[in-house]
């Protein structure tokens, strides 16, 4: 009885769905209990291991049961004989993943989102904002390249890129789009990098990119929690005063981040701080 008793309570473990859960740990209580009645030890000692272990799967039970589940990201996928269940399933929970963890800075990333398209790296492209999600075939099991998709997604929406981007005609949409198309790039890197632990960045010295690196040093020199706090409060107040939508994308961005940093940051304490690292990188002027 005890091996029975074990493999449920490890399974239990390893199991997501609570039915399943239950049933195991279930399964593997009524399997201690049993043992402790059939053993031929004493019986006060017999009855107190019963209590004891009983107390340990009611406690584990609340623990599981009580904990508000998380709505898993509702992404459908392209017909491909590349999305196997196992790959689906794998790409749902990486995305889901990716979820949480920018919930816990403040945003709101999308649960249901667009299908995943498996693509080839040198097919051609249309914008196709919002139509899907596409990632390299050689890289649908690379959770990087699924928290990248995630990602843009998440900061296409959050920065209304398909909204500038339909309306292009209008001379409005047309300063707010390189804007917007700056801000996603910035985002996306960074947080993809944040949750990996590691930067993660092309060798490009595009203004988006700098703000990645300048980023970086910020997360590092004043903590990952301040940074990432600091970009939710630059993308609330992202597109609140248009007075400067001529400015290039660096000027626009640094405003926005500036007063964002000074949302998150006590009293301006790390204002001269933030200050040298945005000049470190040149993004203290237009260029």
């Amino acid at each position: 009885m005890l091996i029975p008793a074990t493999l449920l309570a490890l399974a239990g473990l390893r199991i997501d769905d609570h039915i399943y859960v239950g049933l195991c740990f279930g399964g593997s209580w009524l399997s201690f209990v049993v043992l402790f009645w059939i053993h031929q030890g004493a019986r006060r000692w017999r009855i107190l291991s019963a209590v004891a272990v009983s107390g340990l799967f009611v406690l584990f039970a609340w623990r599981v049961f009580a904990k508000p589940s998380t709505p898993e990201v509702r992404v459908g996928f392209k017909s491909s004989p590349l999305f196997t269940d196992k790959r689906k399933n794998a790409i749902t929970h990486e995305m889901t993943e990716f979820h949480d963890y920018l919930v816990a800075f403040g945003f709101d990333p999308p649960i249901d989102v667009p299908p995943v398209a498996a693509i080839n790296a040198g097919s051609p492209m249309s914008p196709g904002w919002g139509e899907s999600m596409t990632v390299d075939e050689k890289s649908l099991d690379n959770p990087a390249a699924i928290y990248n998709v995630y990602a843009g997604e998440t900061f296409s929406v959050a920065f209304k890129v398909e909204q500038f981007g339909m309306g292009i005609l209008d001379a409005h949409n047309r300063s707010l789009l390189p804007k917007a198309l700056g801000a996603v790039l910035v985002y996306r890197n960074y947080f993809r990098s944040d949750f990996l632990g590691k930067l993660d960045l092309p060798a490009n010295e595009d203004p988006p990119y700098r703000w990645v690196r300048a980023l970086w040093d910020i997360r590092r020199e004043i903590g990952k929690e301040f940074a990432g706090r600091s970009l939710y409060f630059t993308q609330k107040f992202y597109f609140e005063d248009q007075s400067d939508l001529e400015s290039s994308f660096p000027v626009y961005f640094r405003k926005r981040f500036v007063r964002g940093a000074s949302a998150e940051d006590n009293n301006d304490e790390h204002r001269d701080q933030i200050a040298l690292i945005i000049r470190r990188y040149g993004l203290d002027s237009g260029e």
